[in-house]
Parts: C-alpha cells; structure tokens; sequence
C-alpha cells in the first residue's frame, strides 16, 4: 500500500503540471498517455505481433487528443479514414496471418482507449472554464477508484465480479460512488473560493452521481482484458499500479460521457 500511495503522490505532482500546459503542450502530454494505452494492451493481447496494424494503431493514437483543436472534424476525418484503410489493406495482404477478428479488435481497442482516454482534453480545451471540466473529470474518476479501493479494503465482504476481478466488492462500489460525489462537490467549493465563480452544485453532483459507477465499467472491461490476456498488469511504469492502462482505465468511458453532457448541462451560473 505504501508504494501505491507514494507512487499516486508522485503522480499528481506531475498531472499538476500537466493540467496547467496550454492546449498544445497538453495535447502532447495526452499523445504520450494515449500512445502508451494501445501500446500496453497490443503488447498483453499479442496483436503487437502485427506490425503494421500495430503502427498504424499506434500513429491514430498518437493523433487522437489532436481532435479537441477548434474545429477538427476535418483531422478527425482524415484520421479515422486514413487509419481504417490501413487497417483493410493489411488485412488483405496478410489475409492468412491475421484472422479479421484480430483487425476488428485492433481498431475496437485504438478507437474506445486513444479517444476515450483523449476526451479528458478535449473537456480541458471546451470553453473558459475547461480547467474545472478537466480536473472533475479525474475527480470523478479516480476519487471512485481511491473510495473503492480503501472501503474495498476495510469493509469489504461482497464479491463485485469475482469472475473478473476478484478483489472488488459492493463495500468497495459503494464507497467509491459516495467518495467520487464528495471529491467532485469539494472540487467545486475550492474552485469557487479560488476563482469567485461558483459552479451549480446540484449539477456537478448529479454529473458524478451519473458518471461515477462509469469508472467501475472502465476498471472491469481492462480486468477483463488483463485476465484473457492470463497477465495481472498491463505494465510495470507506475510501481504499486501497473502500467498506464491499469491507472487510466477508469476515464475510459468517464471522459467521453462528461464531455457529451457538458454540452447539455451548463455547471456555472
């Protein structure tokens, strides 16, 4: 426990850097996250065995959290298209080395882990206050996985999903749900003694309420990974946690999910 609680010290002294880049340092920071994710999980799959599919994976992630530019749609486009017939014609030169479920997990995974991990910029580059967006993506995230993990590991007496990762428990989700709600209100009262501009409460506790379990879906669908893959992390670059994908996990359908509601809810006066 001491290693994983000095190694996420560690951690947030450098995201603290990181959140405070202006957009295109940012950019490149996620570049490397998102690189790493798809790097990480080809490499426990053994889809890194295909090269070409595995460059041409590893370049659209690279390009993904280029996406949140102003008006990208034309990157985005060029992107997707460009990574698709690549994808398609390797799969019919090799057709009798790479069966085409194999292609069709290559683009699954590049697509749902580059651009879902990326929508965590993409809120940061939203508006004037996407900063708060940014940091309460995290919140929610992550104040889940650390409530979970510390009730999981107190309190916790009822398997979750014990077929797929047996060390979570309804304590433990609980927990996290309820610590995810608390991180994200707290965010919003320290933001609004800062700044002076005060975020709708209700909203950014309704968001969390909403998006919270989201990051138990992200934990689960990467232990799911990990366990057909017969490997317990997906690397060892954060001691105590793994690789980058066993502490990214989470924001996988976290980020894409806040990114879409702030379009609807509003979270300022």
């Amino acid at each position: 426990m001491k290693t994983r609680i000095l190694t996420a010290a560690i951690a947030l002294v450098l995201l603290v850097g990181v959140m405070l880049l202006p957009s295109p340092a940012l950019y490149c920071a996620f570049t490397l996250i998102c690189v790493l994710a798809v790097y990480e999980t080809f490499s426990v799959t053994g889809l890194k065995r295909h090269r070409s599919m595995f460059v041409f994976s590893l370049l659209f992630a690279a390009a993904a959290p280029f996406f949140g530019v102003a008006d990208s749609r034309l990157l985005f486009s060029a992107s997707l298209a460009i990574f698709v017939l690549a994808l398609v014609l390797g799969q019919l030169r090799h057709h009798a080395d790479i069966p085409l479920s194999e292609t069709g997990l290559a683009f699954f995974y590049t697509m749902i882990l580059s651009v879902g991990i990326s929508c965590t910029a993409y809120c940061r580059a939203l508006n004037e206050n996407g900063l708060f967006y940014f940091i309460l993506a995290l919140i929610i995230a992550w104040g889940n996985d650390t409530g979970a993990y510390f009730a999981g590991t107190f309190f916790g007496k009822h398997k979750l999903c014990p077929s797929i990762s047996p060390k979570k428990t309804v304590e433990g989700l609980v927990g996290g749900w309820i610590t995810s709600v608390a991180a994200a209100l707290l965010l919003s009262y320290i933001w609004q003694r800062a700044t002076g501009v005060a975020p709708l409460y209700w909203q950014v506790a309704l968001m969390a309420f909403l998006l919270s379990p989201l990051s138990v879906v992200g934990d689960l669908f990467a232990s799911t990974i990990k366990r057909q893959s017969g490997t317990k992390d997906f690397g060892n670059i954060m001691p105590g946690h793994g690789g980058i994908m066993d502490r990214f996990d989470s924001l996988v359908f976290v980020a894409p999910l806040l990114f879409a509601l702030l379009h609807v809810f509003t979270l300022f006066r």
